[in-house]
């Protein structure tokens, strides 16, 4: 019962929600070059999506975690130069926000709903680790591909000296 009154309540907040988490990562000085590398409306809409994701997950009690949405969210930040330690405590910080939105928003009206609230955050902290998981693995998948790269280019053996003749 708890659970879907505050799911309910986070699917109507979940701008707001949104809006809050992007303040907090923005004062925190630990995501400087995820703000500067990732357009604000693309970190805005990840987070939302995040949030949306998590009230899903909530609401239909299910194990799985959408595996392609964040490897692609991993691979697509490696891609924009995003250090890791960043990315990792982005979405970390996602779910410290998520449990002071519940504190401060829902936090146990009745004592019936402290066992939902319990359920609740387990669930919470379940999906999040789900989803740290793949975008950890996207990130490595991101990074390798980009060293692919690099290691493509073709490098002289020798450095060309200013005046030499390239050798055909």
């Amino acid at each position: 019962m708890f659970a879907r009154k505050f799911i309910d309540q986070v699917d109507t907040h979940a701008e707001q929600l949104c809006e809050e988490f992007m303040q907090k990562i923005q004062r925190s000085g630990s995501c400087k070059e995820l703000l500067n590398k990732v357009p604000v409306q693309e970190l805005r809409q990840s987070t939302l999506e995040m949030y949306r994701n998590l009230t899903d997950w909530l609401l239909n009690s299910t194990e799985s975690v959408s595996e392609d949405c964040y490897v692609k969210l991993g691979m697509r930040r490696a891609g924009q130069g995003v250090p890791f330690s960043e990315l990792f405590w982005a979405v970390c910080a996602t779910r410290e926000h998520f449990w002071e939105y519940m504190e401060r928003e829902t936090l146990l009206d009745e004592p019936a709903d402290f066992w939902g609230g319990v359920q609740l955050l387990h669930s919470l902290d379940r999906f999040v680790d789900r989803a740290l998981n793949f975008v950890i693995i996207g990130y490595q998948s991101g990074r390798r591909e980009e060293l692919g790269r690099v290691a493509a280019i073709p490098v002289a053996s020798e450095p060309i000296r200013k005046g030499a003749q390239l050798e055909n």
